[in-house]
């Protein structure tokens, strides 16, 4: 007994369920979904990072002012320069 020449899975035609227009546009839009979920996901990890570098950066700065590796002008400059 052939089921796929009879309604199981296959139309009158002989075409597959996924042969039709609706479940390849349905594939693309999920796949466009999902890379635009890896890209948001990637900047918002990299944005966090940069905002710890910045306040990393700020805080060697400033210790290195208070133990008088710079001067105030110097400390001014580099800290407007970080941010």
């Amino acid at each position: 007994m052939d089921y796929f020449a009879h309604g199981y899975g296959m139309d009158e035609m002989g075409h597959g369920y996924g042969d039709n227009a609706w479940g390849w546009l349905f594939m693309i839009v999920m796949m466009i979904l999902v890379v635009l979920g890896i890209i948001l996901l990637v900047r918002f990890a990299s944005g966090n990072q940069s905002t710890a570098n910045k306040s990393n950066a700020l805080d060697v700065l400033k210790h290195r002012y208070a133990k008088g590796e710079i001067t105030k002008k110097q400390f001014d400059e580099i800290k407007k320069d970080i941010k």
